[in-house]
């Protein structure tokens, strides 16, 4: 019973929703770990670090050290993920046995989540759904805490069991747990990158001469248009590279450009050398992208797809397809920027 409720949820999820997910999502979560591929062995322990420690992080708020090389295989989230996998199996298997040895006909409620975090393993290992990545585990850590309450409420059992009279060892070990949980709790506050964009754009309007243009990056598309800080509207045709939610932003300023494509530079911006030689382009900074970095590295520019149209891929981004960084920016905040280029 168990087994069909889970593979009809499977199938349901799969055709209200899974299968219209847009390539380029798929591809955006496999280059960042949170998907399975199986190209090299390279990319299988690379997977598997970013989805097991990401869940960890995600869960529990555990820092992960920040790297500007995607793909990197490291020390630290790599044995987060080992601990993190060891800590699933002993979880998840215990109701499962349980349930499976019991005949029953309806699981209890361990034994149903066991099974759910279960099915969303497969799902990462078969390429359908991701991992780790934070945002679309939230709906695994209720059944996370279930299985965390299921194996203490076990545990005290066992411990009963074993010395009943022991009442000062199992007051002990309850202070201990909760005093340890408040104490995590207290100091592990969750933080949402910050954005800044606003500061950055009253800054960037004192230094834009007339024939300059603003590319705004994809990932900051929809914070400007929030703000309020140009005229816009949404369009529902999509690019050559389709927007994962069906929509996006344009601009209605000649001024103000913002890529057709989901966060990759369209044709307008491939080609905006025949309308300017300036471009102030607009981005996410480290901060502005994950607060797990160290603060000192908040202000630093990432190398999204359109900013290396401008800059190159790496740092210290000597400029790309003609483009020439200007020595300094007008302004950064620790989760955007706005850095001049000029054509050469």
């Amino acid at each position: 019973a168990l087994g069909g409720a889970l593979l009809m949820s499977a199938a349901s999820l799969w055709l209200v929703f899974l299968r219209r997910l847009p390539r380029q999502l798929r591809v955006n979560w496999r280059t960042h770990g949170f998907l399975f591929g199986y190209s090299s062995a390279h990319h299988v322990g690379f997977a598997f670090q970013q989805t097991f420690s990401g869940l960890a992080h995600g869960l529990l708020g555990l820092p992960i050290p920040y790297t500007f090389k995607v793909g990197a295989l490291r020390t630290v989230p790599m044995t987060l993920a080992v601990l993190t996998a060891l800590a699933l199996i002993l979880l998840v298997a215990p109701p499962l046995v349980r349930f499976a040895r019991s005949r029953a006909a309806t699981p209890g409620p361990t034994a149903a989540v066991a099974a759910a975090i279960v099915l969303a393993i497969v799902g990462t290992l078969a390429e359908i759904a991701p991992l780790g990545d934070g945002r679309t585990d939230e709906a695994l850590y209720p059944a996370l805490l279930v299985l965390i309450v299921g194996a203490a409420t076990e545990l005290a059992r066992r411990a009963r069991a074993a010395a009943p009279t022991a009442t000062a060892a199992r007051w002990a070990l309850v202070v201990a747990v909760v005093g340890g949980a408040a104490w995590f709790g207290t100091t592990h506050v969750a933080e949402y990158p910050p954005t800044g964009l606003r500061a950055v754009f009253t800054s960037l309007e004192r230094q834009l001469r007339p024939g300059d243009v603003v590319v705004v990056d994809g990932y900051e598309s929809f914070t400007w248009a929030d703000d309020g800080l140009g005229r816009w509207s949404i369009s529902f045709r999509q690019g050559a590279v389709p927007w994962p939610m069906g929509f996006h932003v344009q601009s209605l300023q000649p001024s103000v450009l913002l890529s057709s494509n989901y966060l990759q530079p369209d044709g307008a911006i491939r080609s905006i050398a025949d309308r300017t030689n300036r471009v102030w382009f607009v981005g996410p900074t480290v901060g502005g992208y994950s607060t797990s970095a160290p603060r000192s590295l908040w202000s630093l520019p990432i190398a999204t797809p359109t900013f290396s149209f401008f800059a190159g891929p790496q740092f210290p981004f000597s400029g790309a397809n003609g483009w020439r960084p200007t020595v300094r920016g007008c302004c950064s905040t620790s989760g955007a920027f706005a850095w001049l280029f000029v054509h050469r």
